[in-house]
C-alpha cells in the first residue's frame, strides 16, 4: 500500500493525542509538579513528531527535520522525567536542551539534503539508545521501586533499547545505503521501527498508569486521615458530653 507508513504514523499520532487528552486530570491537578509536566511535554512532542511524519511526504520533506527534532526532544524530556523521580531537575537544563535541539535540527537538515538515510537513522538511534540507557539508570535508582507500573516501564524501555539496536542492524542488511527516506525503508527494518514505536506508546501508558496508581494511593491516604479525624471528633464529643453529664 502506497501510503501505509503515513497511515501508521497517523494512527499512532491519534493514539498519543487521545492519551494526552485522557491525561487532563494531571493538567487540572493543583499538585501537578515537575515530573508530571516533563512527562506531558515528552508525550506532546512524540504525538507532534508522529503527526509530522504522517504529513511530511504530502506537504514537504523538510517536515522530517521538524519531526525528528521533536522525536529526539521527546527522548530527552522522557529522560528528564525519569530523573525528576529521583531529584529535581534544574531550570537551566531547559536552555541547554533547546540549544542542543537547535544544533541537532541544523545537523539533521544537512544530512537530509547531503547525507544518507542510514546516517540519519544512525544518529537518531545513537541518541535514542543513549537516552534509554539513561532512563533505565534513573529508574533503577528509585528507592523501593514498588510500583507495578514503574516496573513495567523498565521492561518497555529495555525492549525499546533492544529494538533500536536491532533496527539499525536490519537497515544495513536491507541495503540502507540505497534507501532515500523512511517511506522507502525495507520490510524488516520498517517492522522493527513499528514495533519500537508501538512499545514507546506502551511506555507512556505505563507512566499514565503510574499517575493513576499514585493518585489512588493518595486518595486512600486522605480517606484514612479523614476517618481518623472523624473518630477523634466523635471521641471529643463523647468526652464533652460525659463532662457535661
Amino acid at each position: 500500500m502506497k501510503y501505509s507508513n503515513e497511515i501508521f504514523f497517523l494512527v499512532f499520532a491519534l493514539v498519543l493525542w487521545g492519551l494526552l487528552f485522557g491525561s487532563r486530570f494531571i493538567l487540572k491537578s493543583n499538585k501537578a509538579g515537575q515530573s508530571e509536566k516533563l512527562w506531558l511535554t515528552a508525550l506532546t512532542l512524540t504525538a507532534t513528531s508522529f503527526t509530522l511524519f504522517a504529513l511530511a511526504s504530502s506537504i514537504s520533506l523538510f517536515l522530517l527535520t521538524l519531526a525528528n527534532t521533536c522525536f529526539v526532544a521527546s527522548f530527552i524530556y522522557f529522560g528528564l522525567f525519569c530523573r525528576s523521580l529521583n531529584v529535581p531537575v534544574p531550570k537551566y537544563v531547559n536552555i541547554l536542551v533547546l540549544a542542543g535541539l537547535l544544533a541537532f535540527a541544523v545537523l539533521f537538515e544537512y544530512l537530509r539534503q547531503n547525507g544518507l538515510f542510514i546516517q540519519r537513522v544512525g544518529l537518531i538511534s545513537l541518541i535514542g539508545a543513549t537516552c534509554f540507557v539513561w532512563e533505565l539508570k534513573e529508574l533503577r535508582h528509585i528507592k523501593g521501586i514498588g510500583s507495578t507500573q514503574l516496573r513495567f516501564l523498565v521492561g518497555t524501555i529495555a525492549i525499546e533499547l533492544v529494538l533500536t539496536i536491532a533496527r539499525i542492524l536490519a537497515l544495513y542488511i536491507d541495503g540502507g545505503i540505497a534507501i532515500p527516506n523512511l517511506y522507502q525503508e525495507g520490510v524488516t527494518s520498517a517492522s522493527l521501527r513499528w514495533a519500537w514505536l508501538g512499545i514507546s506508546i506502551l511506555s507512556y501508558v505505563a507512566v499514565l498508569g503510574y499517575w493513576l496508581e499514585k493518585l489512588s494511593f493518595e486518595n486512600m491516604q486522605v480517606a484514612r486521615e479523614n476517618q481518623k479525624i472523624t473518630e477523634l471528633l466523635k471521641d471529643k464529643e463523647r468526652l464533652i458530653y460525659g463532662l457535661m453529664k
